[in-house]
């Protein structure tokens, strides 16, 4: 029994492996003291995170299984490989112990694991490669991403505006330090753990904090590019592929994402990644949704909320769908299988140690200091007009909701699945946007980080 619990769940302690080990990365703080004392207990939890996850990919069972563990695996790789030459030399110089000993333990670890996968890795690489759509797909992808970065490029240099000029100066005042310690990644309050880390690490590596900035933009435009189309395939299969370069493109060429791509912002971070992540969610890849989540979360404060919606989308959604399924079943038996099943767990522990991370202390202030929740009626106005009419969403705003009815009217010809992906994200962006209106602060009314994507989704769907 214990052995088919532990092959049952081995996906999902996988992941709680990885997220360990990027906790594993933040854990420690500039004090000496503070120092001496998390020494041990960070060398402690390298060392499990790795040998945990060792065994779980260890144990991988199918060929889709077996491919996931090898992208996670070639994903810490790279990162591990990036981060050793970028302060290969210096922590060697003045034995930064517990960094050198996550390098000696992970770089292994996962080229162990590169290898071992390697052939359903590369075999996923051929069927790319050998089917048309998919090559076509993957070149438009890449064409209209390349578009969007070359237009994103300053004549003058990069521009910084808003949070970014003085995040340029706090990344620019970072050393390697900053790559092992949360608390020096935090910026004006944010939980900005992957988002600044990612820049200092660029950095780091190209010697230039602009092009560390023009970088990241670089990469998470391409994730936008891959992730809506990719999605919009999944949703609405068999259709022509100009269709899917045609929707992902009004997506790419929005004033969201080429409008703002010259802006260096963690809105425009979050607005690229969301499609991939509910692309990973539409295939059933919860390697890759989780992951994404965890990039999100940790990379501003409105992230959590962001990849929370989602989550609770799936849990209503998974609700809705078995109470539909079984009529006859009560709601209490439904909400016990539910309450047992370790996948919403694993949603959860992100903000649990999210919260965790902002008691510990390792946020140096408090986000919402000025943060009230409550009804103010000219806040919720204010609200519903951002979310309906600025820059054009109106249209899509109007063209969600006729997707919606159709759905209702079960007249849209969509799969089952494809039908669930869409009330996940309906219901997602619901509870974004209540949790807008119920939020009065002067950081949260002008967010709309998951809501634009939800919008060009569904209207590229209808």
């Amino acid at each position: 029994m214990g052995r088919g619990l532990f092959l049952k769940y081995r996906r999902f302690c996988a992941l709680a492996a990885f997220l360990l080990f990027f906790l594993s990365l933040l854990i420690g703080y500039g004090d000496e003291s503070a120092n001496s004392l998390l020494i041990p207990v960070k060398a402690g939890l390298i060392v499990f995170c790795a040998s945990f996850y060792f065994v779980f990919c260890h144990f991988a069972g199918d060929e889709r299984e077996k491919r996931n563990c090898g992208v996670l695996s070639l994903f810490i790789l790279v990162y591990e490989i990036l981060l050793f030459c970028s302060v290969a030399k210096t922590i060697i110089n003045i034995r930064y112990y517990t960094a050198i000993l996550n390098s000696l333990i992970w770089i292994p670890v996962s080229l162990f694991f590169v290898v071992r996968f390697g052939r359903e890795l590369l075999d996923a690489a051929a069927r790319i490669i050998k089917d048309r759509d998919t090559r076509l797909q993957v070149i438009s992808s890449f064409v209209t991403a390349a578009v969007v970065i070359v237009l994103s490029a300053e004549p003058d240099g990069i521009r910084f505006t808003w949070d970014s000029d003085t995040l340029y100066a706090f990344i620019y005042e970072q050393g390697f330090e900053a790559l092992f310690d949360a608390k020096l990644t935090t910026f004006h309050s944010h939980v900005s753990a992957v988002y600044a880390h990612i820049l200092i690490l660029l950095k780091l590596l190209v010697g230039d904090v602009r092009i560390a900035f023009f970088v990241l933009n670089s990469l998470v435009i391409l994730c936008a590019s891959f992730g809506m189309t990719f999605l919009l395939r999944s949703l609405v299969p068999e259709k022509k592929n100009f269709q899917y370069i045609f929707s992902s493109a009004v997506f790419m060429f929005s004033p969201w994402i080429c409008g703002m791509s010259t802006y260096h912002i963690y809105d425009f971070y979050i607005w690229c990644l969301f499609p991939l992540m509910i692309c990973f969610l539409a295939k059933g890849n919860e390697e890759g949704f989780f992951v994404t989540g965890v990039m999100i979360t940790f990379s501003k404060a409105s992230g959590l909320v962001v990849f929370g919606s989602v989550c609770v989308g799936i849990l209503l959604a998974d609700i809705f769908r078995m109470v539909r399924k079984d009529e006859k079943t009560g709601m209490l038996d439904i909400l016990k299988s539910v309450f047992f099943e370790i996948r919403y767990w694993a949603y959860a522990s992100v903000a649990f140690i999210f919260v965790l991370i902002f008691r510990s202390g390792i946020s140096s202030e408090v986000q919402f200091e000025d943060t009230v929740f409550g009804i103010d009626l000219s806040h919720i106005a204010h609200q519903i007009k951002i979310y309906t009419t600025a820059g054009f969403l109106w249209i899509f705003f109007v063209m969600t909701v006729i997707l919606f009815i159709l759905i209702m009217k079960k007249k849209t010809g969509l799969s089952e699945e494809a039908i669930r992906i869409i009330n996940i994200l309906l219901i997602s962006d619901i509870v974004f946007f209540i949790f807008n209106c119920l939020c009065i602060t002067y950081r949260m009314p002008r967010y709309m980080d998951g809501h634009i994507a939800v919008l060009y989704i569904c209207a590229a769907v209808l």
